[in-house]
């Protein structure tokens, strides 16, 4: 897969992605709001996050033709 994700956006998704994992420790929900549905979407999108920060392609920009890889 060719490169599509800059230097800056790996950082920033890295950081987002543990944001994201950390969520079902720290957070509190409304009552009538599935924990369980919550902490697993959470963990989904910091995965995925992490996953295109350590590969540096991200399936959406290729879809896009976008690109923040300057090579």
């Amino acid at each position: 897969m060719k490169k599509n994700v800059g230097d800056v956006d790996r950082f920033a998704r890295g950081l987002i992605g543990i944001a994201f994992l950390s969520l079902p420790i720290i957070m509190t929900l409304p009552p009538g709001v599935s924990y369980y549905a919550a902490s697993v979407a959470a963990v989904l999108v910091g995965a995925s996050l992490i996953w295109s920060a350590a590969k540096g392609h991200c399936f959406a920009y290729g879809f896009l033709g976008f690109s923040t890889c300057k090579v």
